[in-house]
Parts: structure tokens; C-alpha cells; sequence
């Protein structure tokens, strides 16, 4: 699904990244590393943004590139540094305000570095009052205020899951918009921008229905876990219902907006995006066939206790 002209471009990206923090701030460098071990396991840092299963933070700006002309690999090793860097200061903070572990406070030093390193990229291509910035403001705002109102929601309504949580990715517009203007045609946004959106929530559905027990435990709040609870009382009521029912309204939403993103990769015309799209809707739903032989499975259980525990009679139990 990634290039190799890209793959290479992530990966000189980030190794300019930890060789200028190994130099300037060596020792914010050396904990900035261990934090992401403990977030991502040993593997190098661009393969984990170039798993199959995550976000394609990467891909938005290359695609769009590349419907207009061939992609620079420069302009992309400068975005993939910038868009790593951003995503770790989102992560770092949202791990903090989420409570999540691993959350280490001592990283927070970290957060000027990898915001400065967010930035430094756009200001060596465009001048202080290029369009750009103003893109760059609108969109990046928007980011943390819809941040912060989504971790104030005490239940979520499809309309609020589309407003709110999913456009807590909106970030990505960012790199995005700096590769249309790096080419000339800002015109083209609009409906790449839609792209993103409704991706974001495809993602963010995604990974609640995968991660529902965590955030059941966490108590967090979920479209999917305030759907739950809108029709039952109980947590165990709660899981009797995802696992009856839940789990296929889930996906049956994953597959209808997976339909309006292939509506607009079409009209993009954009081969990759529409190639992109079926992978990730063919992997989403063998990932959920293994989901639900382990429901059936479940359930199976389930109806079995049933049946043992009626049979017993009182008072001659063993």
C-alpha cells in the first residue's frame, strides 16, 4: 500500500528527526525514545505509520500529489517528518488527558521539541503570509477544540460522533494542504478534505468496535459504548449486546461510510485511494469473521451453562 519512493522517504524523515534531537537535546531525545517503546514496541518508528491496520497519515498528501503530478520525494520526506512529529505531541497529550498508560510526564518537555519539528518543514516552504498558514490555522484549531469537547461528552450521538469525535484526526488536512500548495492547485482541497473527514470516521469506528472492552473498563466514552447504553442498563447487559448485536451494527456503519469513501475516492479519480479503500475494507471485515467465531463460540458457552444450570436439582449439588 506504500511506495517504496515513500517508504524511503519516511524513513530518511525520521532518521534527520532523532539524528537533530540526539544533537540538540540529547537527553530529551534519549526519553523521547523510550516513551515510544513503550507505545510502539522496538519496531523503527515509520513502520508503525505504515501498518496495514493504521491511519494513512502518510498516504493523504502523497495521493494527492500524485493525482497531479509525480510526488517529489523531497516534499515528502519533509511532510513525513512533520506528520510523525505532529502525531506524537497529539499522542503524548491525548495519552495524559485520557489517563492511558503509558503516559510519562517526564516526555512533557518534549512536547516544544515535536511541535517545533511539526512546524519547521511549512516554514521553510512558505513564506509568513502564504495562504498556507491560514489553512494551517483553521485546521489545527479546529483539531484542539474538537479535542477537548469530545473528552466532555458524556454520551455520543451519531451526530456528535460526526461533528465532534471523528474530527479529532482532522490533522491530517494539514499535510495535505501543504502538498497542494507545494504543487499550486489549493483548488483541489475541498473534496480531498472530505476524504479525510469521512475517513476519520470510518478509523475512529473502527477502532472503538476493536478496542470496546478497554474503553468499556477505562469508562470511556464511545459512539459504539453510547449506543450500547442506550438500549441496556447494565454492563453485563452491555456485553450481551454487543456480542448479540452490537458488533454487526458496528460494522454495518463501517461498511455504509466505507460506500460514501468509495463514492469519493471515485470522484477524486484516484486509483490508489479506491486500491487503498478495498484493502482496508477486505482486512476490516476478515478481522471481523475471526470476531465473530469467537462470539459464536461465546454464546455457545453460554447457552451450555444455561442448560447444565437448570438441570441441577436444589439441594443435591456437589
Amino acid at each position: 500500500m506504500y511506495p517504496p519512493t515513500l517508504q524511503r522517504s519516511a524513513a530518511e524523515g525520521v532518521a534527520k528527526l532523532f539524528a537533530d534531537l540526539d544533537e540538540a537535546v540529547p537527553h530529551i531525545s534519549e526519553r523521547l525514545r523510550r516513551w515510544l517503546e513503550s507505545v510502539f514496541g522496538p519496531a523503527a518508528l515509520e513502520e508503525v505509520f505504515m501498518r496495514p491496520d493504521a491511519f494513512p497519515l502518510l498516504l493523504f498528501p502523497w495521493w494527492f500529489e500524485q493525482s497531479v503530478r509525480e510526488p517529489d520525494p523531497s516534499l515528502h520526506e519533509d511532510l513525513s517528518t512533520s506528520s510523525i512529529s505532529g502525531y506524537l505531541y497529539i499522542r503524548l497529550i491525548d495519552n495524559l488527558m485520557d489517563g492511558d498508560a503509558p503516559a510519562d510526564v517526564g516526555v512533557l518537555p518534549a512536547l516544544s521539541v515535536l511541535h517545533t519539528r511539526f512546524t519547521d518543514p511549512f516554514h521553510e516552504r512558505f513564506a509568513p503570509f502564504h495562504p498556507f498558514w491560514e489553512d494551517f490555522r483553521t485546521i489545527w484549531f479546529d483539531t484542539a477544540e474538537v479535542t477537548l469537547h469530545d473528552a466532555a461528552l458524556a454520551s455520543i450521538e451519531r451526530e456528535q460522533f460526526e461533528a465532534v469525535s471523528a474530527r479529532k484526526t482532522g490533522a491530517a488536512k494539514i499535510p495535505l494542504a501543504a502538498a497542494a500548495h507545494a504543487v499550486g492547485r489549493p483548488d483541489l482541497l475541498p473534496d480531498w478534505y472530505r476524504l479525510v473527514e469521512r475517513f476519520g470516521c470510518w478509523h475512529q469506528m473502527m477502532n472503538d468496535l476493536f478496542g470496546w472492552r478497554k474503553d468499556l473498563r477505562n469508562g470511556s466514552t464511545t459512539y459504539l459504548l453510547s449506543e450500547g447504553r442506550r438500549v441496556t442498563h447494565s454492563p453485563e447487559s452491555l456485553e450481551s449486546w454487543f456480542a448479540n448485536q452490537g458488533f454487526d451494527w458496528a460494522v454495518e456503519q463501517l461498511d455504509a461510510w466505507m460506500s460514501e469513501l468509495q463514492v469519493i475516492g471515485d470522484r477524486l479519480g484516484s486509483p490508489a485511494v479506491l486500491t487503498y479503500l478495498n484493502v482496508r475494507k477486505a482486512l476490516l471485515h476478515d478481522q471481523a469473521a475471526r470476531v465473530r467465531s469467537g462470539l459464536r463460540a461465546l454464546a455457545e458457552l453460554e447457552r451450555v451453562v444455561g442448560l447444565s444450570d437448570a438441570r441441577t436439582v436444589p439441594g443435591q449439588d456437589r
